[in-house]
């Protein structure tokens, strides 16, 4: 396999992580949020657009559509995780509230860890690149301090 189809296939799941990512953002930004949490969501989704956009536009660089298929699946598993076990049979629960912040957590350092891998090979234009894995990590960071509240609310009562 050539160094192209690589930077292909990692371009490809990156798209796909991202707009699972944008589809979590949406949901948890139409739910129960504190105060101030519904804005830091928008301007998540803003960046992850943003970056979905220039990623796409960068596999089309390198000879690959967009991904389609990686991205319909992305979307099946962010529906999935709607489903995941929250204690109750109908209704959200704390729990799920909690569940969906570390997934965003955990999609936006992924997002982040994948422009720090393409600066670090050096594969993409310094001004492509600059400021969106700190960008991401920084909204991660603002994220993280609602984590707090959701994890005392969901288990400091059991």
């Amino acid at each position: 396999m050539d160094d192209r189809a690589q930077l292909r296939i990692y371009l490809s799941e990156r798209i796909a992580l991202v707009h699972a990512a944008m589809r979590l953002a949406r949901r948890m930004r139409g739910g129960p949020a504190e105060p101030g949490m519904a804005p830091l969501l928008g301007e998540a989704l803003e960046a992850l657009a943003d970056d979905a956009a220039t990623l796409t536009s960068f596999l089309r660089q390198v000879g690959a559509a967009p991904p389609r298929l990686r991205i319909a699946g992305a979307a099946a598993a962010e529906r999935l995780g709607r489903f995941k076990l929250n204690g109750r049979v109908a209704g959200r629960s704390r729990l799920a509230d909690l569940q969906e912040l570390d997934g965003m957590l955990a999609l936006l350092g992924l997002a982040a860890g994948a422009w720090a891998a393409i600066a670090d090979a050096g594969v993409a234009a310094d001004e492509v690149v600059d400021g969106r894995e700190d960008r991401l990590r920084d909204l991660a960071g603002r994220l993280a301090a609602y984590r707090r509240g959701r994890a005392v609310g969901a288990l400091a009562a059991a």
